[in-house]
């Protein structure tokens, strides 16, 4: 696109660049701030089993687990909320209660009201109620969600967010385009330097 900059994504790619940008990816097994063990993207189970101390992968396995555990946490998120209304959120309020979900295990039901009922500034603000979690550890992460609740893909200068542009349109590891973008954040043009002829 003639020399523009486009960060784009729908709703899946914008799911999973929040998801991996906020979880980052590791290929050998760590204790995470709760003291469980973790590979790839914040996954606790590989191979059907829980992770163990000494546990390496490839991130294309990583890659592989992320998708199937990204999969399974929007279900929960679609099974505690219905069908009907998850599909009657936004897609980027979708993308956050998958983040959630991911992070929790499951949307916590301190925020489940607004996320049955409200709307995506509802949720946004309930969310304010889980700052204090993991002794206060999350909190920065609970902002970027809220700010792309709030439709601010970038956050705050303080807080940028941290979307993973893998992920995105066009990244290396972008799912296949399956709906409309919802997500785009265009600069502008930036000006093309004429290219010397040559010979």
């Amino acid at each position: 696109s003639g020399g523009m900059i486009e960060m784009g994504a729908d709703e899946q790619q914008l799911t999973e660049s929040l998801i991996a940008g906020e979880e980052g990816v590791k290929t050998k097994a760590y204790k995470d701030s709760e003291g469980i063990w973790t590979i790839g993207y914040g996954q606790t189970r590989i191979n059907g089993r829980p992770v163990k101390p000494g546990d390496t992968i490839s991130k294309a396995q990583a890659l592989s687990g992320f998708r199937g555990a990204v999969t399974e946490h929007q279900q929960r998120a679609i099974s505690q909320l219905g069908e009907n209304r998850w599909l009657k959120l936004e897609p980027r309020s979708r993308a956050v209660l998958s983040s959630i979900a991911y992070n929790y295990g499951s949307i916590p039901k301190r925020i489940l009201v607004a996320a049955k009922t409200g709307s995506a500034e509802d949720i946004a603000v309930a969310m304010n109620s889980l700052y204090g979690d993991n002794g206060g550890d999350l909190r920065g992460r609970r902002e970027r969600e809220q700010s792309i609740l709030r439709g601010d893909f970038q956050g705050s200068s303080a807080n940028p967010t941290r979307l993973d542009s893998d992920f995105m349109s066009g990244g290396q590891f972008a799912g296949s385009g399956t709906g409309p973008l919802v997500m785009n954040d265009s600069p502008q043009p930036q000006p093309q330097s004429p290219q010397p002829a040559n010979g």
